[in-house]
């Protein structure tokens, strides 16, 4: 099922069902799922999940890979872990500076005898403040590292998470694209989340598969993916 965006959610939702040994594939999946607690085993799910996404980028078949090439698993889950730490880094710096801040102010408060009630407006402020800016980020983290994956699926190079004049003209380019894929994404992981783990697995593969279709570059950009189309359309 197509539409005018060139995305096939049918064929992103089912995929992982239609193809030889996928219940063996699945297995191996919900158990790194499960070891997922141990962070290795995790980021190498995140690596196969990126291995769907180069494969649908390729047209290669079967899209779900054999569960062979560890190494290029971890590596690229690796990847795709640093550039998301690196990303939320202003979150967390943010967040441990508010924390010494205000247990520098009620410290101050306490041996000044200062009012209480000025503190908790002043402290309910800041916390307003913090979290309106916390979500704005947060939307912008997510919109950039999705962007960031699928130009790492083209690429391969960690480096490609951190382009962000390249980003920024990618999703401008495609933002309806990237926008419709978020929204379906994130309504397979809401269903997913009914059935735990086995329920999660599949929406990732999903949205592996939908990361690949983005990573073609057919609507907007063309196949042919380069630096000088987006500064085409600047």
């Amino acid at each position: 099922m197509n539409n005018s965006s060139g995305i096939n959610f049918e064929r992103a939702f089912t995929f992982m069902f239609q193809e030889d040994e996928w219940v063996m594939k699945f297995v191996i999946g919900v158990l790194m799922a499960v070891l997922a607690i141990f962070i290795i085993p995790g980021i190498i799910l995140q690596g196969y999940v990126i291995a769907i996404a180069r494969r649908v980028r390729n047209g290669q078949q079967p899209e779900l890979p054999e569960w062979e090439d560890w190494g290029k698993f971890l590596s690229d889950g690796f990847a795709y872990m640093i550039a998301a730490l690196i990303y939320a880094l202003p979150m967390i710096l943010l967040v441990i500076c508010f924390m010494v801040i205000f247990l520098f102010g009620v410290a101050g408060a306490d041996a000044g005898g200062g009012s209480e009630d000025a503190l908790a407006g002043l402290s309910l402020l800041m916390v307003c403040c913090l979290t309106l800016f916390l979500m704005l980020y947060a939307l912008f983290m997510i919109a950039f590292l999705f962007v960031g994956t699928v130009n790492y699926i083209r690429k391969g190079s960690i480096g490609a998470f951190f382009q962000f004049g390249y980003l920024w003209k990618e999703l401008r380019a495609n933002l309806g694209r990237y926008g419709i894929v978020a929204i379906a994404a994130f309504a397979a992981s809401m269903v997913g989340s009914i059935i735990p783990i086995v329920g999660s697995l599949w929406s990732q593969y999903a949205t592996g598969h939908f990361l690949g279709q983005l990573a073609r570059g057919e609507v907007g950009l063309g196949n042919d993916f380069s630096e000088t189309a987006l500064h085409d359309l600047t």
